[in-house]
């Protein structure tokens, strides 16, 4: 009889330091999920003024030599920012809209560059409703372009690719 209040005693810590093991571990999950969508709130806050940025100076360089390609681009411009203001309290949206914008951003660059940039796609159909963290694609669309074509001399081809295989999307964007 003497064992049985060391016993529950022992029962009662040993549930007690499961219990706040359990606790400890839902917070790091926690903390671990506000910390992604930290860093993804602070990668938009960068993309924005260097995608703003990049995309004036296209305009420019277009407006003595071509003043309806300027305009065009212009028009493009607005439909991005339109997007990223509806767009902006999602954390996931459809692949194929992400795919739009980067079209939108690749029409742009294409009045700047000419002849020299060639894009090609190669988008299943099952990629485009995925969802995909928000603003995901055009960076690395304006990355191939930036770090690709832009130091190249002659064409350059921008490849985005994306496929869907069990569970799995795959996205790539080559230069």
């Amino acid at each position: 009889l003497p064992i049985v209040p060391s016993v529950l005693m022992a029962v009662i810590g040993y549930n007690q330091y499961w219990r706040r093991i359990l606790t400890l571990r839902d917070r790091e999950r926690e903390l671990s999920e506000l910390a992604a969508t930290a860093q993804l709130a602070a990668l938009r806050a960068r993309i924005n003024p260097h995608f703003l940025f990049n995309s004036l100076n296209s305009i420019a360089q277009l407006i003595h030599t071509d003043p309806d390609k300027a305009e065009a681009c212009v028009v493009r411009l607005g439909d991005i920012f339109r997007y990223i203001l509806r767009r902006a309290e999602k954390e996931f949206v459809p692949l194929g809209d992400e795919i739009q914008m980067a079209d939108a951003y690749l029409e742009i660059e294409r009045a700047r560059f000419g002849d020299r940039l060639r894009v090609e796609k190669s988008v299943d159909a099952r990629s485009l409703q995925q969802l995909v963290p928000n603003l995901i694609l055009q960076p690395l669309v304006e990355n191939a372009i930036k770090h690709g074509l832009s130091r190249k001399l002659g064409t350059g081809t921008v490849r985005l690719e994306a496929r869907v295989a069990g569970d799995v999307l795959t996205v790539t964007v080559t230069d």
